[in-house]
């Protein structure tokens, strides 16, 4: 995680918050159409995540390999600008 750029409560608390949508999340990615890598920033379908890690339940991207996947099957809005804040964030 990086420390030297300023975010406000709620922005780390959303990005917080859309980070554990990470884990754990095979259920979530099979109800959802898109997933979205917040290493890599790919967009794929979730059809196209086929390994997982921690006894098959956290989806690892079929691009980099990382587990950074959010599914859209979730309450909150995906986009470009929060993928980019929560890359940032992380890496």
């Amino acid at each position: 995680m990086k420390t030297d750029q300023f975010y406000s409560y709620e922005e780390e608390s959303r990005i917080k918050k859309l980070h554990a949508y990470a884990s754990h999340n095979k259920a979530l990615i099979e109800k959802s159409q898109k997933c979205y890598c917040f290493y890599c920033k790919n967009v794929m379908d979730s059809s196209e995540i086929n390994r997982y890690l921690d006894e098959e339940e956290t989806a690892l991207c079929p691009k980099c390999g990382i587990d950074s996947i959010i599914p859209d099957g979730i309450d909150e809005n995906i986009d470009k600008g929060i993928i980019e804040e929560m890359h940032d964030y992380w890496f």
